[in-house]
C-alpha cells in the first residue's frame, strides 16, 4: 500500500496537520537515517515516484559490514 505525503502527516498529527508537504520528505529522511543500513539505498521505506511511500513487502536483511 502506498501512502502520499498528506496521508502520512494526517495520521501522524491525528488530522490536525496544516504544514508543508515537504516536511514529510525530511521526516522520512530522518527515519531512514535511523533504521536503514544505507539511507541512500533504502530497504524498508521505499519511495514510489510521484506518489508517496510504502513499506517493503519482502524485506531481505541487507549485508552488514563487520
Amino acid at each position: 500500500m502506498v501512502f502520499n505525503r498528506h496521508q502520512i502527516m494526517e495520521q501522524l498529527w491525528d488530522g490536525g496537520y496544516f504544514g508543508e508537504a515537504h516536511s514529510t520528505v525530511v521526516h522520512i529522511q530522518h527515519i531512514r537515517e535511523k533504521i536503514e543500513p544505507d539511507p541512500k539505498k533504502p530497504h524498508y521505506i521505499l519511495t514510489v515516484r510521484s506518489t508517496g511511500y510504502k513499506f517493503a513487502e519482502d524485506v531481505v536483511e541487507p549485508p552488514y559490514d563487520s
